[in-house]
């Protein structure tokens, strides 16, 4: 298997990704190593299916559905149950190979895989105008000319993403967010309709209204207050989420002033 460590108190936690699931264990002097925790299996045969993070104490396991699980090593006891995921980050367009915690465990770099580069010489034309003419229009795995004539042509090869890892202050289950359009900035949130009957599921936060409040509630020290991925709209002004996703959606698009509901998502 795969591991990775990080030192907690007078011990060390590492993580194992084997045939029967990631384990999380913990080492302390000569002793035999205790089992703290196991989690979903890993992507099997990646040699990048684990990344821990010691700053945050954070792990991260490309799970086999090709999202990222990230987990929280400070809450580990000692029972052996499989925990919830603090969070989840979804592939954008194909599965996810790697990813990397920054130094201090605030961001996640993912990659995903989108084709391959190629580079391919050819010599230059006969006629003495420069490199050989191209089997592909330009912009499509375009072919341009190098040095001395020759010929590369590249195509795409990954996605990488940033996403910002914040622990989640603990508050109530429900809270209300007040935004009032200004005619400048859009709301800026990307969500998911899910079954259309469990509210709007907030896959992102863009620049936008929300994000200015979650700004304002950082700054006075009101972290209870975030919208966060993994949160749901479940009421819009007077549209409750039994009246439907779609519903809540347009009155999200014809009302100025919105009173927003917001469910805690996990983490």
């Amino acid at each position: 298997g795969t591991s990775r460590g990080q030192g907690v108190g007078g011990g060390m936690d590492f993580v194992v990704a084997a045939n029967s699931g990631t384990h999380v264990y913990r080492a302390t002097g000569l002793e035999k190593p205790t089992l703290l925790r196991s989690l979903p299996p890993a992507q099997a045969g990646n040699p990048h299916c684990l990344c821990a993070n010691a700053s945050s104490g954070c792990v991260a396991v490309l799970l086999q559905s090709g999202a990222v699980g990230i987990w929280d090593l400070t809450t580990a006891s000692i029972d052996g149950k499989t925990p919830t995921t603090a969070c989840e980050v979804p592939p954008q367009s194909g599965p996810i190979t790697r990813c990397y915690f920054s130094p201090s465990g605030s961001f996640l770099v993912t990659w995903e895989p989108l084709g391959t580069i190629h580079r391919v010489e050819r010599p230059p034309a006969p006629n003495g105008q420069g490199a050989a003419n191209s089997d592909k229009p330009p912009g499509d795995g375009a072919a341009s000319a190098g040095a001395g004539g020759a010929m590369m042509a590249i195509t795409r090869a990954e996605n990488l993403s940033v996403w910002a890892v914040i622990r989640r202050t603990p508050g109530p289950a429900d809270f209300l967010v007040l935004v009032k359009r200004d005619g400048k900035l859009k709301l800026g949130v990307n969500v998911d309709h899910l079954d259309g009957r469990s509210g709007l599921l907030i896959r992102r936060v863009d620049p936008g209204l929300v994000d200015s409040h979650n700004r304002e509630v950082r700054s006075t020290g009101e972290p209870t207050q975030l919208v966060l991925p993994g949160d749901r709209v479940i009421a819009v002004n007077g549209v409750e989420v039994s009246a439907g996703a779609q519903a809540m959606a347009e009155e999200i698009q014809r009302a100025q002033e919105l009173r927003l509901r917001i469910r805690r998502g996990p983490g």
